[in-house]
């Protein structure tokens, strides 16, 4: 994929919103939402302010496939769309009455350790932002995970032979009350570091951010757990269909089978290269439970420490 050209600005506040719903919201299920702001150029959109879709009804569209009948399944998704159509006309009536930006220029979603399938994609609006909250949480140096995508228009028009969509680079901006916010909090820390160094009163209350020992362990873990276990099923299997294969080409050789070897496991033998994406995938799943174990330890230590010195 091309590297992407175009430029999404959002707003701060809106960024932090999306931030909140998606790492609030049920690890089992993909957050969703609306941004709201306006296009300033082909190039260049805007998002001034979003808002997220109700927890029960993104849980209502994944119980669809609970239900019997594709019949009853279409009226089940057809009802949660036309919910869904309520509630955003609903909360775009009562932006506009506060004077907030209601025109809707995209929606966002969130995904899992920077992967995204298309039906992440498929969204009624031509432009997604997803947002990675399992990552994020587990940046040992603060960073936000978001991608930007949006549909072609050659794409919108039926031609896909070069492609669907584009990556869009994502700016984050501040407004002027923003601005001065962050400069008034910014000139206080430094007039309390300066007051802790001068004072040497890092153990008094106030003067150290607990917050920064915070493990966030429970979605990160608990996700990077249950695809192992599914790898490990899967390496399993695909251990058992070759052990299966070479037992039933052994006896054909203990039988006096002329068959030729190497043509057999061309015939009927199983992909090993599937043994080896599972052996890969559980390597991967290994090494980010190894790296946030890790950083989680550290914060245990550095916890007891201080709680040992209280």
């Amino acid at each position: 994929m091309a590297r992407p050209t175009n430029t999404l600005i959002i707003d701060s506040v809106a960024l932090l919103k999306v931030i909140s719903h998606c790492s609030q919201s049920s690890s089992s299920s993909s957050s969703t939402g609306v941004l709201l702001g306006m296009e300033v150029d082909p190039n260049t959109i805007h998002v001034s302010s979003s808002f997220g879709h109700p927890e029960k009804r993104q849980a209502a569209a994944k119980d669809d496939d609970d239900e019997e009948g594709d019949g009853k399944k279409h009226r089940d998704r057809r009802g949660v769309e036309e919910e869904e159509a309520a509630y955003e006309a609903e909360m775009l009536r009562m932006l506009k009455t506060v004077n907030v930006d209601a025109n809707i220029v995209g929606c966002y979603t969130s995904m899992f350790l920077g992967t995204f399938t298309p039906s992440l994609l498929s969204a009624p609006h031509p432009l997604v932002l997803l947002y990675d909250p399992a990552q994020s949480s587990s940046s040992a140096t603060g960073n936000i995970v978001v991608r930007c995508f949006k549909l072609r228009e050659s794409a919108i028009e039926g031609d896909s032979t070069n492609g669907l969509y584009d990556e869009w680079a994502v700016k984050v901006s501040n407004n002027g009350l923003a601005r001065s916010a962050l400069y008034d909090l910014n000139r206080a820390n430094k007039a309390k570091a300066s007051t802790v160094l001068k004072n040497n009163d890092y153990g008094k209350s106030g003067s150290v951010d607990f917050e920064r020992l915070d493990l966030s362990t429970n979605p990160f873990v608990e996700k990077n757990l249950s695809f192992l276990s599914t790898w490990v099923d899967e390496l399993v299997s695909e251990q058992s269909k070759y052990s299966n294969f070479a037992r039933s080409l052994y006896k054909e050789e203990q039988a006096g089978s002329s068959v030729d070897k190497a043509s057999r496991w061309k015939q009927g033998g199983p992909s090993r290269l599937d043994g080896l994406l599972a052996g890969t995938q559980l390597d991967t799943y290994c090494d980010n439970v190894l790296g946030h174990g890790q950083r989680g330890i550290k914060k245990t230590w550095v916890m007891g420490a201080v709680s040992a010195g209280k």
